[in-house]
């Protein structure tokens, strides 16, 4: 798996001289509220995992894959392990970016950001951290069933469906009111300890489900 992880570091490596840049300038449009920020940020954190599917799918890489030898499980797990890294990345990227940016933002845009940044809370960071992961593990299981590309588009419609379904339950399935909550009923530490072992219970299940559908698909 570690061979797997690092071959695709490497198949990577090329393109961070856009991928870096690409990230500044699109994730700067998010300063103008903390919703769009935090929605942005996440975008371009499970971009980071999409980006490389791209480039394996623009090169039939499954088939390639298929031919290793090493087990389709194998291969999943690194994927899985790439995207816990990733949302780790992300979470740092998150913070840095999000204290660059205020050093640069004039008093008006200031204005529009009301308490504490997402970044300077642990609640915050605990959000999009667990968002980030979240939105990873509910997509790789359709990538792994169906490719990238029909994957896709299901995983999309699914989540459309549920911001649909949500909207109309903002308070009782906001992530980051939630965790506030349960700090302040429960503590931080609490909090911090369940939500991480939810978050990794719900990544077990994706992986396993991935691996099932993996080993399934005719490649």
């Amino acid at each position: 798996m570690r061979a797997l992880v690092l071959k695709d570091l490497r198949v990577l490596r090329p393109w961070w001289r856009l991928i870096v840049p690409g990230h500044m300038l699109f994730g700067a449009n998010g300063i103008f509220s903390p919703q769009s920020f935090f929605a942005l940020n996440v975008a371009l954190a499970w971009a980071f995992t999409v980006i490389l599917l791209i480039i394996e799918w623009t090169q039939d890489a499954d088939r390639f894959l298929g031919s290793l030898p090493v087990s389709r499980e194998d291969v999943v797990r690194a994927r899985y392990a790439e995207v816990l890294g990733a949302a780790f990345g992300a979470t740092i990227l998150y913070v840095l970016y999000g204290r660059v940016l205020f050093v640069f933002a004039t008093e008006r845009l200031l204005e529009r950001w009301p308490g504490t940044p997402g970044w300077e809370s642990v609640d915050g960071l605990l959000t999009f951290c667990l968002t980030v992961r979240l939105v990873s593990v509910a997509f790789l299981p359709f990538h792994f069933r169906w490719g990238l590309g029909k994957g896709s588009w299901l995983f999309l419609v699914c989540m459309a469906a549920m911001v649909v379904s949500a909207a109309a339950l903002v308070r009782w399935l906001s992530l980051s009111w939630t965790l506030t909550a349960a700090s302040e009923v429960a503590g931080t530490a609490v909090t911090l300890i369940v939500a991480l072992a939810l978050g990794a219970g719900l990544g077990w299940l994706s992986l396993r489900v991935s691996i099932r559908f993996f080993e399934r698909r005719d490649l």
